[in-house]
């Protein structure tokens, strides 16, 4: 009985991930190399369920967590893709992020009823993308003077912790080792090209504090 449950939990969060109008049959002989008969074996109710190297598969190929699966959920916890830029090919990256948001948009285009909604402090990609130099502009301060958000990394012998604060005062937080060094390295090469205020930098420091001062006295 469990098993069969958690077949048919797997199954409905499969159709969740892929498009509308997609076969999942033919989704998971691409997936599983198995073929047509072999597939609908385990879609069908109470047939042969799918072993653990297949839900496996399955996870890493569509994204389905095991919470989906089991039924577990919890209010402080979420997932999230990780799109990162790898610094040793920021370009490669990039158009491979670019044409990942591309496939999104030209499916939601199919749906009359599809909404895309933003809240940004900065240009949306969707009105500078067609420029050439301006997206190359944006990859730059993406690169290299991102202040869009705050980033923190902690890191001892045995634990490694990455954040990002968003909404004001709540963040988001990973162990994930991929994300943290991320955001390791993100933070190294902002090193770069900030301004020491902590040490030396008196004038620097001066400067910031009273602008600091400033903004409190308007709240």
């Amino acid at each position: 009985m469990i098993t069969e449950v958690l077949n048919n939990n797997l199954i409905e969060a499969m159709r969740i991930r892929i498009p509308d109008g997609t076969n999942l049959a033919n989704v998971l002989m691409d997936i599983l190399y198995i073929g047509k008969e072999a597939v609908y074996r385990r879609l069908r109710g109470g047939g042969v369920p799918f072993t653990l190297a297949e839900v496996a598969a399955i996870s890493k190929s569509l994204g389905v967590s095991l919470d989906q699966i089991i039924g577990i959920s919890s209010a402080n916890t979420a997932m999230f893709n990780l799109n990162f830029l790898h610094y040793s090919e920021p370009l490669q990256t990039y158009s491979s992020m670019i044409r990942r948001y591309a496939e999104i948009l030209e499916t939601m285009s199919g749906d009359p009823k599809s909404v895309l909604s933003t809240a940004s402090n900065m240009l949306p990609q969707a009105f500078y993308l067609k420029y050439d130099y301006l997206s190359r502009f944006r990859l730059f301060k993406w690169m290299y003077q991102h202040k869009q958000a705050t980033y923190s990394y902690a890191g001892t012998e045995n634990l490694e912790i990455g954040m990002i604060r968003i909404y004001s005062i709540n963040s988001i937080t990973s162990l994930d080792k991929a994300f943290c060094k991320s955001q390791k390295d993100w933070i190294k090469s902002l090193k770069r090209f900030s301004t020491n205020i902590s040490v030396s930098g008196e004038i620097q420091r001066i400067q910031f504090f009273n602008t600091q001062r400033e903004h409190i006295k308007e709240l």
